[in-house]
C-alpha cells in the first residue's frame, strides 16, 4: 500500500462521532420502505474513470437510512395532492405523452419511478416526507458497500434481464421498453438491499456539481460552490453503456431539467 492510501486509511479509521451507530449494529425498526446503511469505510471514485472521479479515496461514512426503491408516481401523488405542487410534465410539449393527466399519473405508471421532476421537486418531496435527498457520498456508499464494487451487485457486469433496467436494444430482454417498476430486479440489489441503484432512472442527489467534489479533497461540503448544476447517479433505462452506470460515475445537468430518465429516492439521518 502506498503512502497516500495508508494516510487515507488512517483518516478513515477515525472513531465515529458521538451518537453514531457502532459498526455492525442493526436498528430494530427501520422506517417503512427504507434500508439501513451502517457506518463504515468505503472507497470513492475510480482510477480508470473520468477526471472528476479521481483521486480514489477511502473515507469514513456515517450511518443513515435510504429508500429501498426510487420514489414512485403513486407516492409522489400524495405529495401533489397535499401541497398543490405542479404535476410531472405539466405544460411540457417534449414529454406530453408521459405527463400526468387531470392531476394524476397515467394508467400503468403508478408503480414506476416518478420522472419529469426537477431537482427542486425531488428536494421538496423528500422534505415533505420528513427525509432529504442523499448526498453523493451517501449514494455511492449505499451502492458500493465496504468492498468498493463497480455496480450495485458487484464487479462483474450483468445481463439486463437479471440485474436491472437499461437500454439493451430493440429486443428488450428485460421486458421493459421504458422505466420498470421501482421494486423490480431484486437480484441487482445493493449490499444493503436498495434496488435499482444501477439503471431504471438516474437519481438526483443533494450536492451541487463541482469538478473535484469536496469529499475527495477533505474539505467541508458546505463550502462547495453552487454551480447551478446538480448531480445524478446510477444510469437509466435509456443508458446503453456500462461505463456510465458505474457507481462512481458522476453525471450532471441544470437543476431545472426534466426528462423521463431522471428520478430520485430519499435518505434520512440516523443516530442513537
Amino acid at each position: 500500500m502506498n503512502a497516500t492510501l495508508i494516510l487515507l486509511a488512517l483518516l478513515a479509521a477515525e472513531p465515529a462521532e458521538a451518537g453514531e451507530a457502532p459498526l455492525g449494529t442493526v436498528p430494530p425498526n427501520p422506517p417503512e420502505g427504507m434500508v439501513w446503511v451502517p457506518a463504515g469505510t468505503s472507497f470513492f471514485g475510480d482510477a480508470e474513470g473520468d477526471p472528476d472521479e479521481v483521486p480514489v479515496v477511502l473515507l469514513s461514512v456515517h450511518a443513515f437510512f435510504l429508500d429501498r426503491t426510487e420514489v414512485t408516481h403513486d407516492a409522489y401523488l400524495a405529495f401533489v395532492e397535499e401541497t398543490g405542487r405542479t404535476t410531472p410534465g405539466a405544460g411540457s410539449t417534449d414529454f406530453k405523452r408521459w405527463a400526468w393527466v387531470d392531476g394524476r399519473p397515467r394508467k400503468g405508471q403508478g408503480e414506476l419511478p416518478v420522472y419529469l421532476v426537477t431537482w427542486a421537486d425531488a428536494d421538496a418531496y423528500c422534505r415533505w416526507a420528513g427525509k432529504r435527498l442523499p448526498t453523493e457520498m451517501e449514494w455511492e456508499r449505499a451502492a458500493r458497500g465496504d468492498d468498493g464494487r463497480r455496480w450495485a451487485w458487484g464487479d462483474v457486469w450483468a445481463e439486463a434481464e437479471s440485474r436491472g433496467n437499461w437500454f439493451d436494444g430493440d429486443e428488450r430482454p428485460d421486458g421493459h421498453k421504458h422505466a420498470a417498476p421501482a421494486d423490480a430486479f431484486p437480484e441487482g440489489a445493493s449490499p444493503y438491499g436498495a434496488l435499482n441503484l444501477t439503471g431504471n432512472v438516474w437519481e438526483w442527489v443533494a450536492d451541487p456539481y463541482v469538478e473535484h467534489p469536496a469529499w475527495k479533497v477533505g474539505e467541508d461540503r458546505a463550502s462547495a460552490p453552487d454551480t447551478g448544476y446538480r448531480v445524478v447517479r446510477g444510469g437509466s433505462w435509456f443508458t446503453n453503456n456500462w461505463y456510465w452506470m458505474r457507481a462512481s460515475f458522476r453525471y450532471f445537468l441544470p437543476g431545472d431539467e426534466v426528462s423521463t430518465i431522471y428520478g430520485f429516492r430519499c435518505a434520512m439521518d440516523f443516530s442513537y
